[in-house]
């Protein structure tokens, strides 16, 4: 894994009006956690949205593409070096399990430190990894 960030946002979709302020979020998160070049690719990309309130709202196929944009330059030149994508979407009101990456177990200690707090009612989890095989699988996603 190249990097792995969150912060306490809503993500917005790609056809959202005056967006600048969340891709300015996103980009500062990113510098944040990420300092080395950019990567040519093939990469994957993990995007989660927590949220702690019950909702039928928010399409994950709409959410990627400004999280994509918001990374240009930072972590990749071109999002075409994003050749796989996963985003999910999560609803922490029913306390979900969050498994730890063997290689990053920081990651989900404070993303569910984030979730803890009171004031955040929506949690973005952005990761941006090597893709590691040319391996396709089918069936269902775990």
């Amino acid at each position: 894994m190249l990097v792995a960030f969150h912060l306490p946002r809503r993500p917005l979709s790609a056809s959202a009006k005056l967006s600048q302020g969340y891709v300015r979020a996103i980009a500062e998160a990113a510098r944040g956690a990420y300092t080395g070049p950019t990567v040519a690719g093939p990469l994957y990309s993990r995007i989660i949205w927590f949220h702690k309130y019950r909702s039928t709202q928010g399409d994950t196929d709409n959410i990627i593409k400004k999280i994509h944009d918001s990374l240009i330059g930072i972590i990749f030149h071109d999002d075409q070096v994003i050749t796989r994508t996963m985003a999910v979407r999560v609803d922490a009101s029913e306390k979900p399990e969050i498994v730890p990456d063997p290689l990053n177990p920081l990651a989900a200690a404070t993303v569910a430190e984030s979730l803890s707090e009171p004031d955040f009612k929506d949690v973005l989890y952005i990761e941006v990894g090597l893709q590691q095989t040319s391996k396709v699988q089918l069936g269902p996603i775990s």
